[in-house]
This record gives C-alpha cells, sequence and structure tokens, in this order.
C-alpha cells in the first residue's frame, strides 16, 4: 500500500522533472572577484580558451577587478533557444553555422570571429550593450593574442 501511494505521489513529480528542461543554458559559473556583470553563454567546444581569455580581460580591464562574468556553456542549439526564449544572455560565443545566423538578429551588433579550433571558426556577438566592450576585446589583437598565445591555445 505504501509504494503505491508513494508510486503515485512521485509518477507526476518525476514527469514534471523531465519535462522541465527547456533547453535553455543558465549561468552557473562566476569568473572575478566580483559580482557578475554580464553572462557569457559558450558553445562548449571552446569554453577553455574563451574562458582562458576571460580571466586576462578582466585582469586587462581597469574596472577588471572589481568585476565577475557569469558563464554558461552548451551546445549551439541550447544557446540561441536560451536567447530566442528571452533568458539571461548579454555575449553569445557560437561556432559559424546555422545556430550563428537563428541569433544574428537578437545582437546589438554584428558577430566578431575570435578564434578557430580545428576547422571550426568561434563567434562572439553581443546580444545586450553591457557586453560589446567583452566582445571587441575578444576580437581585438590582444584578445586574439591571448586566444592564441599559451596558456589559453594550449586549451584548444
Amino acid at each position: 500500500m505504501r509504494r503505491a501511494a508513494l508510486a503515485v505521489v512521485l509518477t507526476p513529480i518525476l514527469l514534471l522533472t523531465a519535462c522541465g528542461d527547456t533547453g535553455t543554458i543558465t549561468a552557473g559559473e562566476l569568473v572575478g572577484s566580483g559580482t557578475g556583470t554580464f553572462t557569457v553563454l559558450i558553445d562548449t567546444g571552446a569554453v577553455p580558451p574563451v574562458r582562458c581569455a576571460t580571466e586576462q580581460y578582466l585582469r586587462d580591464t581597469p574596472d577588471g577587478g572589481e568585476t565577475g562574468i557569469s558563464i554558461g556553456a552548451g551546445d549551439a542549439d541550447r544557446i540561441v533557444t536560451t536567447i530566442k526564449d528571452g533568458h539571461t544572455g548579454d555575449v553569445v560565443i557560437l561556432p559559424a553555422g546555422p545556430a550563428l545566423d537563428r541569433v544574428r538578429d537578437e545582437l546589438a551588433t554584428p558577430p566578431l570571429a575570435i578564434l578557430t579550433i580545428s576547422t571550426a571558426t568561434y563567434w562572439a556577438g553581443a546580444v545586450t550593450d553591457r557586453g560589446l566592450r567583452y566582445v571587441h576585446y575578444l576580437a581585438g589583437r590582444n584578445g586574439r593574442a591571448v586566444l592564441e598565445s599559451p596558456p589559453c591555445a594550449y586549451l584548444r
């Protein structure tokens, strides 16, 4: 009797849990010592070098010591779903391809190429104005140098 009652109670909970994944990404890691001032959603394939460059960005930025950047990672389709559904995301890092094309209309400015890993070129796009300076850093001379040199380049 107790098992039957438990099954009746748990079945709807398990079904709700299984259906609860909407395919979106939540930023779960804070890089830097401050509170997250903006959120970066990164395609899984680019996480290690971009995270490394993010740490350098915080060191190089005048107010970087008081800044934190929230990072979320997942596949490109889930990043697009997160942005299209209106969830938090100030910057996206995506490989060239259909996912980048689907999110272009959500970007504040055109995306900028930042990194090539194997045959995939990754692009950074600012979804909000808060992420513009970070995107320009990654795509600029200093950011590209960080992404392409040790230790970040070893993480590819």
